[in-house]
């Protein structure tokens, strides 16, 4: 599918004020995913169940040049002089610098709200109705938020006569994303989390699944009930694609290959490489060493891909060596984050403790559904590593 299929947009504004249905809501909800408490990304965390405070923006005027009275004003468009730019504050996110509530962002009247409430009460129904695990999560003091549904919850492990599924070795299903900011669309994107090592995994060829516009004939506008019903069919794109996860176990990588891969992570944005600075020898221009810092991802990928065993990767057997072990080498730095350890030179002298930077969950999700990606792309054939400089070529380092 592709990234702009069930776009819409339109002119008009949509303002309602929703009644939250909290103790339903929250008594439905259920445990999710565990790889988005991983890695220091809950900082930022609040109650979802909130209901936005709408405000007209208001103008402080001082000193106007023509000598208009000073005061607030309210902004309003240049034709019917209605209000059309609208704060939005989560009130129950309140600090000394913001008393009233969390500015959660400024949009137009074109812009329609579409509470957490409305979006994600009919979802929570039918994934009930389903049997199927779901939780919210709201993160960016109330920025944005995710529903995501887990459907592992229907494996029945104990049927004797069935065979392996992808259920056995995965959590996985949709996840909702929406905002209250003005920031981004509702979407919809595949999810997955590996039971093994809880490495989260966006798994879909493309980043989502479906996008409508926050507009009134977009979100504002749309029937979640129906909508809920099509997520079914998005579940077997999700399950084809871990299928083919799994076959990435017949994909052999040698050392090189993955380093390698890691110069394409660098080049879709994965993960950064180290810095490299020459140590010259005294009063010579001969490069004696070099000073690495930096570059977290690429060397606790190279970490991982040393330690199949480690939590953060977990892999054994035949899969080791091969672009699954690969795959969850990247997925893993991404999700837990776990600290390197290693030498601050080339020549493997000096220490160096690198803990990398907690990653925002949206982050999270397209670096995730790049990783997705970019190991598909190499098994497929659709890129060639062969093709890629070495990382030592990448960072500039001379071998003399």
């Amino acid at each position: 599918m592709s990234d702009n299929m069930n776009e819409i947009n339109d002119e008009m504004p949509v303002w309602t004020t929703h009644q939250i249905e909290t103790a339903a809501m929250q008594h439905a909800e259920g445990e999710g995913y565990a790889f988005l408490e991983k890695g220091g990304r809950t900082k930022t965390t609040c109650d979802w169940d909130f209901e936005p405070y709408v405000l007209p923006a208001v103008m402080n005027i001082v000193d106007h040049p023509e000598g208009i009275e000073d005061g607030g004003y309210v902004v309003t468009d240049a034709y019917r002089g209605e209000p059309n730019l609208f704060m939005i504050l989560n009130p129950n996110v309140r600090t000394e610098q913001q008393p009233a509530g969390a500015i959660l962002g400024a949009v137009s009247s074109r812009y329609a709200i579409a509470s957490y409430t409305d979006v994600f009460l009919p979802m929570l129904e039918h994934a009930n109705n389903q049997g199927w695990d779901a939780k919210i999560t709201c993160y960016d003091f109330g920025k944005k938020a995710r529903m995501d549904i887990n459907i592992k919850t229907t494996v029945d492990k104990n049927d004797p006569t069935r065979q392996r599924q992808v259920g056995d070795l995965y959590n996985y299903g949709v996840t909702i994303h929406t905002s209250l900011d003005g920031s981004g669309s509702f979407k919809i994107s595949g999810v997955a989390e590996r039971l093994a090592c809880t490495n989260g995994m966006v798994t879909t060829r493309s980043k989502n699944l479906m996008t409508l516009r926050h507009t009134k004939g977009g979100v504002g506008k749309i029937d979640f009930r129906l909508l809920s019903n099509a997520i079914t069919s998005m579940l077997k794109e999700v399950e084809t694609e871990l299928e083919q996860v799994e076959l990435m176990s017949d994909f052999a990588m040698d050392n090189e290959m993955f380093e390698r891969l890691l110069v394409a992570a660098k080049d879709r944005k994965i993960l950064t490489l180290p810095n490299a600075k020459p140590v010259f020898g005294k009063g010579s221009k001969v490069i004696q060493d070099y000073n690495i810092t930096s570059g977290y991802g690429f060397r606790a990928a190279m970490m991982g891909w040393s330690q199949p065993e480690a939590d953060f990767v977990k892999v054994e057997g035949e899969s080791v060596g091969t672009a699954f072990h690969a795959y969850n080498v990247l997925t893993g730095v991404l999700t837990h984050k776990p600290t390197w350890r290693g030498p601050s030179k080339l020549s493997g002298t000096g220490t160096a403790i690198l803990e990398g930077s907690a990653l925002a969950m949206g982050a999270l999700d397209t670096r995730l559904q790049a990783v997705h990606s970019l190991m598909r792309d190499v098994v497929d054939g659709t890129i060639d590593l062969a093709d890629y400089v070495t990382p030592q070529e990448a960072m500039g380092i001379v071998v003399q």
